[in-house]
């Protein structure tokens, strides 16, 4: 199988960021579950593009685009996301992005975490996998948190 690979998003990627992290099931594993209008969605990727306190990649495999990783570095943590085109899953595609994003995310200066909603057993089995523990539980949005943390 051939390697899955990372590339820094760029402008040209705004509308296959929409759609994967506009999926219904991507929606359903989110802190807010609503649709992301298309609008907001643009003004939103432009500011995190010049963000330099953010950096968002796009997964590829075999040349094609297959998932979204995020990094939000704040002052005491970087927040990790990682969503994964519906298409791609079940070919262990998962596993390989998840692990670039991770060694993605260990270059910064703050450690790394996860928020991860508790019936997300698919995230919190790949967080576990990659060396995350459950470091305390939260609320965001009204919505209860596990919150991960990169040992």
């Amino acid at each position: 199988m051939s390697e899955c690979a990372l590339r820094p998003a760029s402008a040209a990627d705004c509308c296959f960021v929409h759609a994967i992290h506009d999926q219904p099931a991507v929606r359903a594993r989110s802190v807010s579950q609503d649709p992301i209008a298309y609008a907001d969605h643009e003004r939103w990727y432009a500011a995190r593009l010049d963000d330099p306190s953010y950096a968002i990649f796009v997964a590829e495999y075999a040349g094609e685009a297959v998932g979204v990783v995020r990094l939000a570095e704040g002052r005491d943590e970087t927040e990790i996301s990682i969503a994964l085109d519906g298409d791609a899953t079940g070919k262990g595609l998962g596993r390989m992005r998840f692990r670039l994003a991770v060694e993605a995310a260990q270059g910064r200066r703050s450690p790394v975490s996860a928020y991860i909603r508790p019936d997300n057993v698919a995230s919190r089995r790949a967080f576990e996998g990659a060396g995350f523990v459950v470091e305390s539980e939260c609320r965001r949005n009204g919505v209860d948190l596990l919150r991960y943390l990169a040992r």
